[in-house]
C-alpha cells in the first residue's frame, strides 16, 4: 500500500517553474519552457547563472512544494572558426598587364614591388588549401586571428635558394585596413579580440615587395603562410 502511494506522488510531480539567476543572484527574465519534464532557454548572455526549480507534489487537496539548490549554469561562447583563407599570387603591374617580374627588376636600389593577382587554378598546388577570390573569412564570437609567412625559397623550399632579404607582403583588407607581414616567420596579429563573424575580400592594396637582391634565380618562389585562430579571453 504504500509503495502505490509513493508510485502516486512520484507520478503527480510536476515542474512548473524555472528561475534562472546570474551570478549575483539576481533574477533573469528568461523565455525558458517551463512545466515539463525538460527544459529550453535561450541566454541572454555569455557568462554563468543559477538554475533554481519548484517542484509541486499534490495528492487530493494538498499541495507540497520542493525548493532546489541553485545549480550552475556556465554559457561559454561558440568555438571560433576559420572558414576561408587565400591563396596569393604576386606579378608586376607596372605596365598595366600582369607579367613576371625578371631579374633586373631585383637589381633595382629600391627593390620591386609585386602585386596580388588572384590565381585562375590550382594545378599542381593539391597542398593548398585556400581559395582563389581573396576571401578571408571567420566566425566566431570573440577571437583573434594572426599569420604568417616563411622565407621565399624555390619549391620544394631548398634552404640555398632563400632570398638572402626579408620581403614584406601587405594584405588589403578593406575597411579593416592594411597589415604587413614580413617574409621571416613573424606572427603578426591581423585582427585583436574581434565580436562576431568577419569576412574581407583582398584589394588592389595587397602588395609584395622584395628589396634590392643580386641573388635570383629564374625559378618560381614559394613562401608559406600559417594563419593562427585563437578564442580570445
Amino acid at each position: 500500500a504504500q509503495l502505490k502511494e509513493l508510485r502516486r506522488f512520484l507520478y503527480s510531480w510536476q515542474f512548473i517553474w524555472g528561475t534562472v539567476y546570474n551570478s549575483d543572484y539576481t533574477e533573469v527574465k528568461t523565455t525558458a519552457s517551463v512545466n515539463g519534464d525538460t527544459f529550453s532557454w535561450k541566454p541572454p548572455a555569455i557568462g554563468k547563472y543559477y538554475l533554481k526549480l519548484v517542484i509541486t507534489l499534490t495528492s487530493g487537496t494538498n499541495t507540497v512544494r520542493w525548493y532546489s539548490n541553485y545549480t550552475p549554469l556556465t554559457v561559454t561562447p561558440d568555438q571560433a572558426q576559420l572558414i576561408s583563407v587565400p591563396n596569393l599570387r604576386f606579378m608586376d603591374l607596372a605596365s598595366g598587364t600582369a607579367k613576371n617580374p625578371t631579374a633586373a627588376d631585383f637589381f633595382n636600389p629600391n627593390g620591386v614591388t609585386l602585386s596580388y593577382v588572384p590565381l585562375a587554378t590550382q594545378t599542381g598546388e593539391t597542398a593548398f588549401d585556400g581559395n582563389n577570390t581573396g576571401l578571408l573569412a571567420v566566425k566566431g564570437t570573440k577571437w583573434s586571428l594572426s599569420v604568417s609567412a616563411s622565407k621565399f625559397a624555390v619549391a620544394p623550399r631548398y634552404p640555398q635558394t632563400e632570398l638572402p632579404n626579408t620581403p614584406t607582403l601587405t594584405l588589403g583588407l578593406g575597411s579593416s585596413g592594411n597589415v604587413s607581414i614580413p617574409a621571416d616567420g613573424t606572427p603578426i596579429t591581423l585582427l585583436y579580440n574581434y565580436t562576431g563573424d568577419f569576412s574581407a575580400t583582398l584589394d588592389s592594396t595587397t602588395t609584395l615587395h622584395i628589396p634590392q637582391t643580386s641573388f635570383v634565380i629564374s625559378e618560381t618562389y614559394h613562401s608559406d603562410l600559417t594563419w593562427t585562430l585563437v578564442k580570445a579571453p
